[in-house]
């Protein structure tokens, strides 16, 4: 599933770090802060721009000079200059200019699908962690009830043993049982909150903010299962989409075009070069007297 929608910039913009999240939230900031990502689309736009670049070499390049000497002799001050244009181009160069441009537009598609395939590792990786997180809360709140039925409990057991009912073994087993789940409850909030700051890791966010997850409706769930493609759908429209292959096509046209340019080397370059040029004379006689 493609995850482009959630790509645009957003802006978070709020006078606290607290934040409350739902799961197209979290995408969302993701994709507009991750600092790995930014870093790829800074790497992308290098290669456009060597691409850009590498179609340049099919103009012909332009040079000039500009020259001024002075000298003073006997005669008085002279001076002299010169002014000059050139210009060459690469007629013929075993084809190398062109396989070095469709190199470089390879590589700028290339680093475009592999962006693809980033972003749908984050979304990935950003469920998975929102998911975690979910399911400890619900294990959380589970736990809690737990522990107040074990609260019950213990303080039964003592009104109990407090008249003779149950032995005093009983009375601590019950205790025991308060204490293990009152450990399970501190173990789960752990785990709450090494889950938020791995989210917080991939969403390149303040490790100290304060983020909360909001659950997800789950009333409509059953009506969005029914528009879930088939089995057969999902792995057709997998292998269509995933950029993983696209990436192995790419790299094989790219080592394609290294054994055309390796190939180019083997042919002389022919280029044409112009040169025009102007020297002025100048002299200024003096004489002492």
């Amino acid at each position: 599933m493609a995850f482009s929608l959630f790509m645009a910039a957003h802006v978070w913009a709020q006078e606290s770090s607290t934040y409350q999240f739902t799961l197209e939230d979290c995408l969302r900031y993701a994709f507009s802060n991750n600092n790995e990502r930014k870093s790829m689309e800074l790497s992308h736009q290098s290669l456009e721009t060597t691409y850009e670049q590498s179609k340049q070499q099919r103009l012909p390049n332009v040079s000039a000079s500009v020259g001024q000497n002075f000298s003073n002799n006997a005669n008085g001050w002279s001076t002299s200059g010169n002014v000059g244009v050139g210009s060459s181009v690469t007629i013929f160069q075993g084809g190398n200019i062109n396989n070095t441009i469709e190199q470089n537009r390879l590589n700028v598609e290339r680093n475009g699908v592999q962006l693809e395939r980033y972003d749908n590792q984050l979304a990935v990786q950003i469920l998975q962690s929102f998911l975690s997180i979910l399911g400890n809360q619900e294990k959380l709140n589970y736990q809690q009830e737990v522990l107040n039925t074990s609260r019950e409990q213990v303080k039964q057991g003592r009104a109990r043993y407090n008249v003779g009912s149950i032995l005093e073994s009983d009375l601590l087993l019950l205790e025991a049982q308060y204490l293990s789940d009152s450990n399970n409850i501190l173990d789960t909030r752990i785990n709450i909150d090494q889950n938020l700051l791995d989210m917080k890791v991939l969403l390149s966010m303040d490790p100290t903010a304060d983020l909360g997850i909001i659950s997800p409706d789950t009333e409509n769930l059953d009506g969005m299962m029914e528009n879930l493609p088939s089995e057969e759908e999902a792995i057709n429209q997998a292998v269509e989409y995933m950029p993983d292959l696209r990436m192995s096509d790419y790299d094989i046209r790219l080592a394609e075009k290294n054994v055309d340019l390796a190939r180019g080397n083997y042919f002389p370059s022919i280029s044409a070069n112009a040169n025009v040029g102007m020297g002025v004379f100048s002299s200024s006689r003096w004489a002492c007297r």
